[in-house]
């Protein structure tokens, strides 16, 4: 295969195209990983004789630590394909994606081996770099953003050189401004995916069977959660008299456990046809249908567990947090603090199973999960998360009134929302 190096945009070219503030790492020609500290390159002569990467995101600090540096809010849209071209092709990822987003045609644009990299700068706060996937479930791209780095000139590994396919600018938008294959806008998509995955491995260890926890997946993933909620109604009518408090109770905890959130005027709604459908001997004669619906409201703002999930709440939170990213700010705070970065996913997964993002933690518990010599070793890094404004306390329990054992979750990535969640991906395919 011939080595000749093929022609590259100048420097200043490269930069004006990345929004002018790009930070350019500079790579041995051929390679991808960077060893050692990641750091801005700031001798153009060695950009020009090796690979060109651009860190993404707004900002970055090295995984082997030092100070933290502007990076300009560069982003891109990797269209990879799946990795044995079978299911789908890069270049057909990269021809409906654009086909779906028709301002993306226009943007900067480059290409390796396979598919391509549609570059964006934003305008707003990015999450960690995470997968892109078909209806399928079948990984065919990538959201680079914070936490890794793009290719954008050189030599790939093997042997193709990377080029420039759209020799502009590239725009100014933002991840939720553009659609995914699957009709979603990005951060959409990434967060029906974790969720649905999430809710997978819950169906998984529960008392379901593989053909319920199948069916249970299918009507979550639906975006009609209201009638979703309107099905699982019939399942809580009266068959006798007194039994409103405990349906209610019950509708609640068994919508939160299938993670089914609806707006007040649909709880409203929903109270209001449990009445319209339930045999009226079985309620209450001076109650009206408008105080029924009013009580169902009551109930699911009351209710903070889904079904059968008292007790085992921490366990199944505990569980969770050792599979699930930690939150951005924890991770960007404390790069280096396994500890901390668990116990901030541990609070996330424990809000992420009540109604309102208040849950209980004890530094004893925390202790005992994180296997430290102390109480107070716990109870500093709950302090810790409370500093960087992780949690609050929301309401005080012991009688010196100085420790706090229920906590009120901060963050925005509480309903995987931006539930954004990194991967440890560093380089761009």
């Amino acid at each position: 295969m011939s080595r000749k190096r093929h022609p590259r945009l100048p420097l200043g070219r490269l930069r004006h195209n990345l929004g002018g503030r790009p930070t350019l790492m500079s790579l041995r020609s051929g390679a991808k990983n960077k060893g050692g500290r990641w750091a801005e390159c700031q001798s153009d002569n060695a950009l020009r004789r090796g690979n060109v990467a651009v860190i993404q995101g707004n900002t970055y600090r090295s995984p082997q630590g030092g100070p933290t540096f502007d990076c300009g809010g560069v982003w891109s849209v990797d269209c990879d394909g799946d990795k044995m071209g079978k299911t789908i092709s890069g270049q057909a990822v990269a021809n409906e994606f654009l086909r779906l987003n028709p301002a993306a045609k226009w943007s900067f644009r480059t290409a390796g081996n396979n598919g391509c990299n549609v570059h964006f700068i934003a305008n707003c706060s990015l999450p960690s770099v995470s997968d892109l996937h078909t209806d399928d479930g079948v990984k065919v791209g990538e959201l680079r953003t914070g936490g890794c780095y793009t290719l954008v000139a050189g030599r790939h590994p093997d042997g193709v050189p990377y080029k420039t396919i759209v020799d502009a600018p590239a725009f100014h938008l933002n991840p939720q401004d553009l659609r995914w294959l699957d009709g979603r806008n990005l951060i959409e998509h990434i967060q029906y995916r974790k969720a649905l995955k999430r809710r997978e491995r819950e169906l998984s260890c529960s008392k379901y069977t593989q053909d319920d926890a199948k069916s249970l997946v299918c009507s979550i993933s639906k975006p009609t959660a209201f009638q979703t909620a309107l099905h699982l109604l019939t399942n809580h009518l009266p068959t006798s008299t007194n039994q409103t408090d405990t349906l209610h109770w019950n509708l609640a905890g068994e919508l939160l456990g299938l993670g089914i959130q609806l707006t007040p005027p649909e709880i409203l709604n929903l109270g209001r046809h449990w009445y319209d459908i339930s045999e009226k001997h079985f309620l209450k004669r001076n109650e009206s249908r408008e105080q029924y619906a009013r009580q169902v409201l009551h109930k699911f703002k009351s209710r903070r567990f889904p079904t059968g999930k008292g007790e085992g709440t921490f366990t199944a939170a505990v569980e969770a947090a050792g599979i699930e990213d930690a939150p951005d700010l924890a991770a960007e705070c404390f790069p280096h603090s396994k500890d901390i970065q668990f116990a901030a996913t541990l609070c996330r997964e424990l809000a992420r199973r009540t109604a309102n993002g208040v849950f209980f933690l004890s530094a004893r518990d925390l202790q005992s999960v994180l296997e430290l010599g102390s109480p107070k070793t716990a109870n500093d890094i709950i302090h810790t998360l409370r500093d960087i404004g992780l949690i609050a306390p929301h309401q005080i329990f012991s009688r010196a009134r100085r420790k706090a054992t229920e906590y009120k979750y901060l963050a925005d990535d509480l309903q995987p929302q931006i539930e954004v969640m990194p991967s440890t991906s560093e380089v761009a395919a």
